[in-house]
């Protein structure tokens, strides 16, 4: 909510993209959370959908929002990125039925955007430690996807559909928070932002 009306203040670039990308991350929760209820369409695919794109918004975001610039190729690799995966997902959902694979590829898929995340981050010439913070914090929820990865792939918990190890399980839990905190200092960074907008124009 503080983060919509900074941006309805300010207009700054790639704000837009941030709010976008967290709704998608949320409804992907909410969409898994009540699987139960809408179906497992919703529950598998549709919140796939959401998280992805959510995460790949982010990434635009960052892009748009620390001047590094985003042309067509970027929306096109975005839009790309999302149909590929989308495919994929259902193949290992539908057409072929492997969890444990669909969760590797959702791991591997979030371990490269948050890195690409957090490369935006650090590069930026807004020097402030809210920034520096959410950029260790991507890199974590990148870390946390790799680890969960390998977790999956060696040691897989195949009678279980939910489970998929004891690792997995905790680092699901982990990057949750972490997610969060990255999102919630996205209000500290804009601000910042335009305190120095501010001082460029006096």
């Amino acid at each position: 909510m503080k983060m919509w009306q900074l941006y309805r203040t300010y207009r700054l670039p790639g704000v837009g993209w941030w709010i976008l990308g967290a709704l998608g991350v949320a409804s992907a929760s909410l969409f898994a959370a009540i699987g139960v209820y809408v179906g497992v369409w919703a529950r598998a695919v549709v919140s796939h959908i959401l998280l992805i794109g959510g995460v790949g918004a982010l990434w635009l975001g960052a892009r748009l929002f620390f001047g590094e610039g985003v042309d067509k190729r970027h929306y096109v690799l975005y839009g790309l990125l999302l149909i590929g995966s989308t495919c994929s997902f259902y193949w290992l959902w539908a057409v072929n039925p492997m969890y444990q694979a669909r969760l590797a590829l959702d791991s591997i898929l979030l371990l490269i955007i948050s890195l690409a995340i957090s490369q935006s981050y650090f590069a930026s010439m807004i020097k402030h430690r809210a920034v520096v913070i959410t950029g260790v914090l991507y890199s974590l929820f990148a870390l946390a996807n790799g680890f969960r990865c390998v977790n999956i792939i060696l040691f897989p918990k195949m009678d279980s559909y939910f489970l998929s190890g004891i690792g997995a399980i905790v680092l699901t839990f982990i990057m949750a928070p972490v997610l969060v905190v990255a999102l919630a200092s996205k209000v500290l960074i804009i601000r910042e932002k335009v305190r120095l907008s501010a001082e460029d124009e006096q």
